[in-house]
């Protein structure tokens, strides 16, 4: 079990989203449960949970022995939970300071949200803790993760750093105390189901966040392994004050084996939220000339007919660019029904609904868009993202304002009936009025105590109807600002989506948990909630977003289950299932006529539909998924790319078009190279093979079997007759690529191999393993040369220089070293303010070398000086690898679902 959480760290730190969501999955409910124990509240423990894996995302680099991140973890959870009890008993004796109005209405909006909890779910909870307050602390402790949060005596011992024997003896004392109550102790514990669906609210949080990279100099090491004995008189001899920066076991009444003292180093920094202020940009005068600067971007529009979209706005330096990124958010569609605006990864693509071509793409002032929404009149278009709200003119893509004010980050935007206001909702838990002609603040809108998920303003204008995280959905009166009524009856989940129905006289809402509701707009009255009939045709997951049909007899619902449903909305009877996505559906419009569904999912695909048949029309437009690394072809004139899905696609460099989609792998594909002859590709995997294509007839080649878990790496011998594959198993394996057979097995001290490369003359392979070392071998007889030490940081990546004589390595602590090829020597180290080094590549002159690293950046190195010639600054997140073409002209860099094409 351990092994697994070390692999699926490893993924993590190589990029991989997807196994972090693995491990939240594993740990959310034990971390829910021991956070409920320690502060006695369900839905804050649940916010903690959620505030733990943030802290987890962006630390995990510092982690220094990740077989010990489960006691890492609680020492993450154990400090949130005691910040959250010191802030809570300072607000307590704050109040004696506090104007009385303030207490009452605090008094009034906290007896509201109690009215609003599931009774069942709240008495069960108040059983259960006067169950366990039978029990001392350290017997609590492990009866809460054993029972509620479902983890093993193991899991637990190490989790809390205890062993395993102390962790079962407390559950057996446990067990004799409450038996002795004569109370079915088991039935009361099993009647707490603690959420299992934190995943999802945890990944959307860390999708905008850099994870940090590892500290340059040599950092502490955090776990501290001390006998009992050693550890007590450490503590009692520490004064008091300091206690709190250990982690000391529950009971020192029980014997223990050696425990471990965990400590982790988050430095918080309060910096001060800037003062709402408008910013207006770019704003053009009557005679069409601007007078300020713009974001950038045309001044006309831009047709399909006068240039590709691979070549739309793209950053300094950048000749082309592979990919769309992908879809991060609610998509809208005008009103006349021709445009749709995606919003993504890298900018807000416009898009011809007739003809699917892209016309524009509109790049922000945020790496992020949550929503964006066109005017009525299809002037305006607004989006949400990080803490601001921008306006662009809808025809010629120019920013008119940026709007800042909001705290936290802005999750949606809407515009009134008429245009004239735009309403914007905010995690920061306010929703904010502005006027849409001028980009003036209008009003704030308060009284959520959680983030605000979703606004929409009613037909008429005169409403605005808001949903939020804290579970309520409320109505405001647009003029006064006034609340107008507060909707409940989401006691177990937060809103997700509301929408006026065209005649608003009916408000649709959904949440996390897998049921629409439709409310009579007036009187806040239940009529409907659409689960189909006896509950069998509902979602089978969370509803992301909801939209009515223009005449409103037909509401759409787009949910997690990858599915999409009509709903009569007279009957709330189920219509049809739509099914085609193959990921999570974020939102889906119906077109002005009503007869065409358009959906957005995390599949990254655009489709259309029919109303009528449910028939898929076609897939729009494909925004692929995330790239993971590049290469060239021989000739220079296919650049190959693998995802973290199971596809290897080829693309034509000059037009930057698809060429291919080559699958056959089952996992994750890790690396993607071509034989020197070109008429091979060789591909890795999670799924544990090697893959060979014949780039001919495009067949595939019998895979290479032979390692025994994930292979991370592969590499072309320079006459295509040997292949090298590098794994997570720790062994190195040579192919003889005519006959599949392996050659040699070179083991690498039981720590994985993330890089393989061979020298010039095919004689000496080199391997950059998780060790922070690098070695040599040789080729013919397999056997090793050389073992060269990267000062304690995993070597990520490997380069021999084009003629052989130098060895490059990339590292975790973000630097690169430089080695002499036959004796080991190293030469020089480039290093610069930057995070860890994912990829590295000589130019075909050897006089370049060029590194991407985590902070997005991708640096040009004079090899020579060892001194930084560029600083190349347009990717969003991560390099995760880089090529020279084979002319030197041209580089490639892959981050996100973006490859840029450089001038060199």
């Amino acid at each position: 079990m351990v092994d697994k959480d070390v692999q699926l760290i490893n993924r993590i730190l190589s990029g991989d989203d997807a196994a972090f969501s693995t491990l939240v999955e594993k740990y959310q409910k034990g971390t829910h449960a021991f956070a409920w124990r320690k502060i006695g509240d369900y839905h804050y423990a649940e916010e903690i949970t959620q505030d733990a894996f943030v802290q987890v995302y962006k630390n995990l680099a510092t982690l220094r022995n990740p077989h010990q991140f489960a006691g890492w973890l609680y020492v993450i959870v154990n400090r949130l939970c005691l910040k959250w009890l010191q802030k809570k008993k300072m607000k307590v004796q704050s109040l004696e300071d506090t104007p009385m109005e303030e207490i009452e209405q605090y008094s009034y909006n906290e007896y509201i949200l109690e009215q609003r909890e599931m009774h069942a779910r709240e008495s069960r909870l108040d059983i259960v803790k006067k169950l366990l307050d039978k029990l001392p602390e350290s017997e609590q402790t492990v009866t809460t993760l054993y029972y509620l949060g479902e983890m093993t005596a193991k899991e637990i011992s190490r989790f809390l750093g205890v062993s395993v024997n102390t962790i079962k003896s407390r559950l057996r004392r446990a067990r004799i105390r409450l038996q002795e109550e004569g109370l079915p102790f088991q039935e009361i514990l099993g009647s707490v189901q603690f959420s299992t669906n934190l995943t999802e609210n945890i990944l959307q949080r860390v999708v905008d966040i850099k994870p940090a990279p590892p500290p340059s100099a040599k950092p502490l090491l955090p776990w501290v392994v001390l006998s009992t004995t050693a550890f007590l008189v450490m503590l009692l001899g520490v004064a008091p004050q300091y206690l709190d920066r250990f982690q000391t076991p529950y009971s020192f009444e029980s014997q223990s084996e050696q425990t471990v003292e965990i400590r982790d180093v988050f430095v918080v920094l309060d910096t001060d939220v800037k003062s709402a202020n408008l910013n207006q940009v770019g704003r053009t005068d009557t005679d069409g000339n601007s007078n300020g600067s713009s974001a950038q971007v045309s001044d006309s529009v831009i047709t399909s007919d006068e240039q590709d979209w691979h070549l739309r706005e793209l950053p300094e330096g950048v000749k082309a660019r592979i990919g769309r990124g992908f879809i991060t958010g609610k998509i809208s569609v005008s009103g006349d029904g021709g445009r749709m605006a995606v919003p993504c990864s890298i900018g807000i693509w416009i898009y011809d609904t007739k003809t699917d071509k892209a016309l524009d793409l509109i790049k922000g002032r945020t790496d992020w868009f949550r929503s964006v929404a066109f005017s009525p009149d299809d002037i305006l278009l607004a989006s949400a993202g990080d803490e601001v709200v921008q306006v662009w003119d809808a025809r010629t893509g120019i920013e008119l304002w940026t709007m800042q004010g909001h705290k936290d980050r802005t999750t949606d935007v809407a515009f009134s009936p008429n245009g004239s206001l735009l309403a914007s909702g905010s995690d920061d838990e306010t929703i904010r009025l502005w006027d849409a002609r001028s980009g003036t603040h209008f009003r704030t809108l308060t009284g959520h105590i959680r983030g605000v998920t979703s606004v929409a303003f009613s037909p008429d204008g005169e409403t605005l109807a808001s949903g939020s995280a804290d579970k309520t959905l409320r109505l405001w009166d647009v003029q006064t600002g006034a609340l107008v009524q507060t909707i409940s009856g989401y006691e177990t989940d937060e809103i997700n989506t509301v929408a006026f129905s065209p005649d608003g006289k009916t408000l649709a809402s959904a949440s996390k948990h897998n049921i629409a509701r439709l409310y009579d707009a007036q009187t806040g009255k239940l009529r409907y909630m659409l689960e189909g009939q006896n509950g069998s045709d509902g979602h089978s997951d969370g509803i992301y977003f909801v939209n009515f049909s223009p005449d409103g007899s037909k509401l759409a619902t787009a949910s997690r289950d990858r599915t999409l449903r009509l709903w009569d909305t007279q009957t709330g009877d189920l219509i049809r299932v739509l099914n085609g996505h193959t990921s999570h559906v974020l939102s889906v419009v119906f077109s002005p006529d009503g007869k065409t569904l358009m959906s957005g999912g995390r599949d990254n695909a655009v489709r259309l539909w029919d109303v009528d048949t449910g028939k898929e029309l076609r897939k729009m437009v494909d925004h692929r998924l995330g790239l993971l690394n590049v290469a060239f072809s021989p000739d220079g004139k296919t650049l190959a790319s693998c995802t973290w899905g199971n596809t290897v696609r080829l693309w034509d460099v000059q037009t930057c078009t698809l060429l291919q989609s080559i699958e056959g792998h089952t996992e994750s594909v890790t690396s993607v190279t071509f034989s020197p002859d070109g008429q091979t590709l060789a591909s890795s995997s999670w799924d544990d093979t090697v893959r060979l294509w014949d780039m001919k007839t495009g067949t595939a080649l019998p895979p290479l079997v032979g390692h025994s878990e994930g292979v991370l790496s592969v590499a072309f011998s320079p006459v295509s007759k040997i292949l090298a594959s590098g794994s997570y198993d720790g062994t190195v394996l040579l192919w003889d690529v005519q006959t599949g057979k392996q050659r040699h097995t070179m083991k690498v001290n039981r720590s994985w191999v993330n890089s393989v490369a061979f020298s010039p003359d095919g004689s000496v392979l080199a391997s950059g393993s998780w060790d922070s070392t690098v070695r040599t071998w040789d080729v013919n007889t397999g056997t090793p040369l050389l073992t060269l030490n990267t000062d304690r940081s995993s070597v990520n990546c490997v380069v021999f220089s084009p003629d052989g004589k130098m060895l490059a390595s990339g590292c975790h602590n973000g630097t690169v070293y430089l080695w002499d090829a036959s004796s080991g020597e190293l030469l020089r180290t480039l290093a610069e303010p930057q995070g860890r080094i994912h990829s590295i590549a000589f130019s075909p002159d050897g006089r370049i070398l060029a590194s991407g690293s985590n902070d997005s950046t991708l640096l040009l190195w004079d090899v020579r000086a060892g001194t930084p010639l560029r600083s190349l600054n347009a990717h969003r997140g991560p390099v995760k690898s880089i090529m020279f073409n084979p002319d030197g002209k041209t580089l490639a860099s892959a981050s996100g679902c973006i490859v840029l094409l450089w001038e060199i």
